[in-house]
């Protein structure tokens, strides 16, 4: 019998996004749908390099902590060539749909993408000014780029604009050049976004940084520039939470925002345009290794454009269908503990309303046969009204314990706040358990003994956000 070879589960996952990556080719979608899978495979794409290539980069970097035969068994430095070049191809393709299906599909539906080509009316230009002058320029932070001498740290996640320029001072026969950067600032809640006025009954998007690219003179008022490329650096944000446990593990997801903010590079992404030698000067300046190095188009960060404006909402959009109540849960004059006492209820968000688990909850903290609500927390919204439940709860005199799992990837901080302020209301927080995750979604309602109702359970695959 033949050795059965197994397929690393990383390059697997690469599989899985480019089938994301196939629903924004299909042309039966609505455009604007289309470019929402535009942004699920960037945000998709972002998590992977920040999580599962800093995997095999730590591997590289702590080879010593590993055992030999593992190291052998998973050769990471093939591993991370392998992604990157199948990232490569992916971005191709990528960048193929954007530029040669949904741009010309927008413009034929008189929403236009501003570019080079199209020249803005009076008005257009006055307003451009306006957004610039009033809300982008203060938030800008330039920089003259010395080789090995002068460079920003760049901010994991964060698109760049990389700049070839001449001073204006300079001998034409003798023009030295120079080379800057500018952050696009959309780390300040600034929109990637400009919508500007209509012309000619047709809308007209317009990129921040082609904003900030038209005011290049206030910026570097000094210089010339000859031609801008964009650019974005990926950094590690993966932690290790196995050696962690109680307040040692509080204590470390206190640190993780700056921890993740200065991890190590993972992946370089570069305009194809981009001339050999800038980005040489580049990789040395910033210190950039080839392993890391993804070819890309002349944006990124598409993960933005979960944002993109829709000025014919809601035109080109899939229509967004409301919950089907559940008959019997929606009779508002019984309360819903009368009616799971008799039958299970199956619910299925988003199809159904979760609200019918969120009435019941807030029903269960006024209860006066309730005595003790138990639950388990994974990710939690900013506004939650699961948590605002269990808080009244525990005011109304329950006893309320909730499991936190604060290795939630990416919401550790949210839930490390939301479980403070549960603690503040007198709730009692179980943390994570060491060396397990737990991504069960269970709640508990223990009754008095002898009360109507009894005890009762909910179980979900859901979060309760």
């Amino acid at each position: 019998m033949g050795k059965y070879e197994y397929t690393n589960r990383d390059i697997s996952w690469l599989s899985f996004n480019l089938r994301v990556l196939q629903e924004a080719m299909d042309k039966t979608l609505p455009l604007y749908e289309r470019i929402k899978f535009l942004a699920i495979y960037s945000n998709n794409m972002e998590e992977f390099y920040q999580v599962r290539v800093s995997y095999y980069k730590q591997m590289l970097r702590h080879e010593r902590e590993f055992p030999k035969q593992h190291i052998r068994n998973v050769d990471p430095s093939r591993i991370i060539k392998q992604i990157n070049e199948i990232v490569t191809n992916q971005q191709s393709i990528f960048h193929l749909i954007y530029e040669q299906e949904i741009l010309p599909d927008l413009r034929r539906n008189g929403i236009i993408v501003v570019d080079d080509m199209d020249e803005l009316s009076d008005e257009q230009k006055s307003f451009v000014s306006e957004v610039f002058y009033s809300t982008i320029i203060t938030s800008v932070q330039p920089v003259l780029l010395v080789k090995k001498k002068v460079r920003p740290f760049m901010k994991t996640g964060q698109p760049y604009i990389a700049l070839e320029m001449v001073s204006k001072d300079s001998n034409k026969n003798k023009q030295l050049e120079r080379y800057g950067i500018i952050k696009i600032p959309t780390d300040h809640n600034i929109s990637r976004f400009v919508e500007l006025p209509k012309k000619d009954d047709k809308h007209y998007i317009m990129f921040v940084e082609d904003v900030i690219m038209q005011h290049i003179d206030a910026i570097f008022p000094g210089y010339k520039v000859k031609n801008n490329y964009s650019l974005k650096l990926t950094r590690d944000a993966d932690m290790e939470y196995d050696d962690y446990e109680g307040e040692d593990l509080i204590d470390a997801i206190d640190r993780i925002r700056s921890h993740r903010s200065v991890g190590k590079p993972n992946r370089f992404q570069f305009d194809r345009a981009m001339p050999e030698k800038l980005l040489d000067y580049l990789t040395t300046s910033f210190h950039i290794s080839k392993d890391i190095m993804v070819m890309g188009g002349n944006r990124h960060n598409f993960r933005d454009f979960f944002s993109f404006p829709n000025p014919t909402y809601p035109n080109f959009e899939i229509e967004s269908l409301p919950p089907i109540p559940i008959p019997a849960l929606a009779n508002q004059k019984k309360p819903i503990a009368s009616l799971i006492s008799k039958k299970d209820f199956l619910l299925s968000p988003p199809y159904q309303p979760f609200e019918h688990y969120l009435r019941y909850l807030r029903e269960a903290s006024t209860d006066p046969t309730v005595k003790e609500i138990k639950t388990t927390q994974y990710r939690v919204s900013d506004h939650s009204v699961v948590v605002n439940s269990l808080i009244a709860a525990a005011e109304n005199g329950k006893k309320v314990t909730v499991f936190v799992e604060l290795k939630a990837r990416f919401d550790e901080e949210a839930n490390l706040k939301w479980a403070y302020e549960m603690t503040k209301a007198g709730i009692r927080i179980i943390y994570s358990i060491p060396k397990l995750k737990v991504h069960a979604k269970i709640a508990l309602v223990i009754r008095k003994k002898g009360s109507k109702y009894g005890d009762q359970a909910y179980l979900g695959t859901g979060n309760f956000n």
